[in-house]
C-alpha cells in the first residue's frame, strides 16, 4: 500500500508538472492557499454589453455552508477564537465555454471541501480554473483573483429545456422559473495555482426561483497541495494530500446556518451562505462572487 500511495503521489506530481509547465497568463504557483474567510478583491468592471443581448451561459452549482454537528453550534467557535472559520463548506460550480450551449466542457470550473478541525483550525483543499478563451471573454468580470488558466475536461449540461428569462410562458421557459432544473456534470480540473487536481460527477434538480436544491448533489474529490491552518505553529501552510465531500448532501444543516450566520458574522447582507441552481443566464457569476469563503469578512 505505501509503494501504491507512493506511485499516485508521483503521478499526480507529474501531471500538475506539467500542467504548470503549459500554462500561460495568470501566475502560477505550487500550493497556493485558496484563503478561506479571507476578503479577496470584488473589484469587476461594468457588465456592458453581456447583460444587454439575450447570450446565455449556462451556470450549474451548488454551495453549502454548515456545521458539522447539523445545528448551529460551530458558530461559537467563530467568536471564542477569533476566527471566521468555524464551519464545514462544500460547493461546485461549472460555467459553460460559450454563450448559448447547454452541453460542453465548462470554461470555468470550481470545486472544494473545507473541513473544520476544531479549534478554529480547518483543512481545505481548491481546484478552480478558467481556459484562456473564456478568459478573454469574462476576466475582469467576475472575482478571478484566484483564478487561474488550467485545464478543464469532461462535461456540464443543462437537462431541462430552458432559456435565458424570467418569463414562464416561453418556450422552453424561462429559466428563472423553473421550480425543477435538472443538471448534470462531470469534470475535472487541474488547478496550477493551488497545486491541486480536481473531480466532481452527480447530477441535481434545483429550484431556481428560490436558488435552492430539490434533490442530488455532487461527489468531490482533491488531489493534490491542502491546507492546514494548524500547520507551521499556528500560521498555517500546505501539505500533499486527499480531501472528499458530498457537495448538496448537507441542504439542511447549510439552511440552519445562512438563517444564523449574520448574528455572529460581520459580513455583507448579500452574502450567501447556501445556494443551488441550473441556469442559463447572461450573468453566471453572482454566487461565486458572494459565496461566504469568497467573498469573507
Amino acid at each position: 500500500m505505501k509503494l501504491l500511495r507512493l506511485l499516485a503521489i508521483i503521478s499526480l506530481a507529474l501531471v500538475l508538472n506539467i500542467a504548470l509547465a503549459g500554462q500561460t497568463g495568470h501566475a502560477a504557483g505550487t500550493g497556493t492557499p485558496f484563503h478561506y474567510g479571507h476578503a479577496q478583491s470584488t473589484t469587476v468592471h461594468h457588465l456592458g454589453t453581456y447583460l444587454l443581448n439575450d447570450e446565455g451561459w449556462y451556470d450549474i452549482n451548488n454551495y453549502e455552508t454548515y456545521c458539522q454537528q447539523g445545528d448551529t453550534s460551530c458558530l461559537s467557535d467563530c467568536m471564542t477564537y477569533s476566527s471566521y472559520v468555524c464551519y464545514n463548506s462544500d460547493f461546485v460550480e461549472f460555467v459553460g465555454a460559450a454563450p448559448d450551449a447547454i452541453q460542453d466542457t465548462p470554461g470555468f470550473a470550481a470545486m472544494g471541501c473545507l473541513r473544520y478541525t476544531g479549534g478554529g483550525n480547518y483543512i481545505d483543499g481548491v481546484a478552480v480554473a478558467e481556459t484562456a478563451a473564456f478568459g478573454a471573454v469574462w476576466d475582469g468580470y467576475y472575482n478571478d483573483e484566484m483564478v487561474p488558466y488550467g485545464t478543464i475536461s469532461g462535461t456540464a449540461e443543462l437537462l431541462t429545456p430552458q432559456q435565458v428569462g424570467d418569463d414562464p410562458s416561453d418556450t422552453p421557459p424561462g429559466s428563472e422559473t423553473l421550480v425543477s432544473s435538472t443538471s448534470s456534470a462531470h469534470v475535472s480540473v487541474v488547478d496550477p495555482e493551488h497545486g491541486t487536481v480536481g473531480t466532481a460527477y452527480g447530477v441535481q434538480n434545483t429550484d431556481n426561483t428560490e436558488d435552492t436544491k430539490n434533490t442530488g448533489g455532487f461527489s468531490v474529490v482533491i488531489r493534490g497541495w491542502l491546507y492546514s491552518s494548524a500547520l507551521d505553529n499556528g500560521n498555517g501552510d500546505t501539505f500533499w494530500g486527499s480531501i472528499s465531500c458530498q457537495v448538496g448532501a448537507h441542504t439542511a444543516a447549510s439552511a440552519l446556518f445562512a438563517a444564523a450566520a449574520t448574528q455572529y458574522l460581520d459580513v455583507p447582507e448579500d452574502t450567501l451562505f447556501n445556494s443551488a441552481e441550473g441556469e442559463l443566464e447572461c450573468y453566471p457569476f453572482y454566487e461565486w462572487n458572494h459565496f461566504f469563503p469568497n467573498e469573507g469578512p
